[in-house]
């Protein structure tokens, strides 16, 4: 909440940046801000959920690294005027099923929500053989199809496999990354588009992860010094996804 004031953004709703939800003890909130746009009431949603697993040691790669990335384009797009409204979202309680992106969305009325012209989410990034991207148009998806985590994959031709480089790193277009925050758009039929890494085989809808990166996510290794021990290239990866998204931007 203090970078996104001394970012100048202002409040997404209320007096200030935080939106909180859940029911008694249970509760946890969003942090949100808005960059206004001079021209348009459209708007990006820039988007990554701040909590870790119980069991992970300082959550760095999952998922400080998408975190940081979103905070960087805050700072980058300081003194940018762009024409639509960018709305930062760090999104709390994703790791027990997505409650803040849910509650975000549903906090929206229908008229807001069809101003959304792209909600972007970065979570665990940087570490693996390879980052990718997960994006389509999903105005017209059928939302039967996500359910229970059935991809119907066969049902979107308009997808294309598209590769990319960024810096040093590989960017490849991938079908499975519907595992974070943009489910929650993606259900609610609102373009999305999310950044995550992994070891992702070339024919299988699933993850094939390496030794490394499987002893890595969700575990106590989840650190810096794990993590640069095994992935040196760990910031570089990160620079390179948030080049990307800032020219997209």
């Amino acid at each position: 909440a203090d970078k996104m004031s001394n970012a100048g953004l202002a409040y997404y709703s209320g007096d200030n940046y935080l939106q909180v939800f859940g029911s008694g003890r249970e509760t946890s909130q969003n942090v949100v801000g808005v960059k206004r746009s001079s021209v348009s009431d459209k708007m990006v949603i820039v988007g990554a959920h701040y909590d870790s697993q119980e069991n992970s040691k300082s959550g760095v790669y999952d998922n400080a690294s998408g975190v940081v990335i979103a905070l960087k384009l805050m700072e980058a797009l300081k003194d940018v005027d762009l024409p639509y409204n960018v709305v930062f979202v760090f999104y709390g309680a994703e790791e027990v099923g997505m409650v803040g992106s849910k509650h975000f969305v549903q906090s929206m009325s229908v008229l807001n929500s069809k101003k959304i012209l792209l909600a972007m989410n970065f979570d665990s990034v940087g570490v693996g053989e390879h980052n990718y991207f997960y994006a389509g148009d999903t105005l017209n998806a059928h939302k039967k199809l996500f359910e229970d985590n059935l991809y119907g994959v066969e049902s979107y031709p308009a997808y294309k496999r598209a590769n990319y480089f960024a810096g040093s790193f590989d960017l490849g277009y991938s079908h499975i990354g519907m595992q974070s925050d943009n489910l929650t758009y993606i259900k609610n039929s609102i373009r999305s588009i999310t950044f995550f890494s992994g070891n992702a085989s070339e024919v299988a809808l699933g993850f094939k992860e390496s030794q490394y990166h499987d002893n890595l996510h969700h575990t106590i290794n989840d650190d810096m010094n794990y993590i640069m021990a095994q992935y040196p290239n760990f910031l570089v990866n990160i620079s390179s996804v948030a080049n990307l998204a800032f020219t997209t931007l």
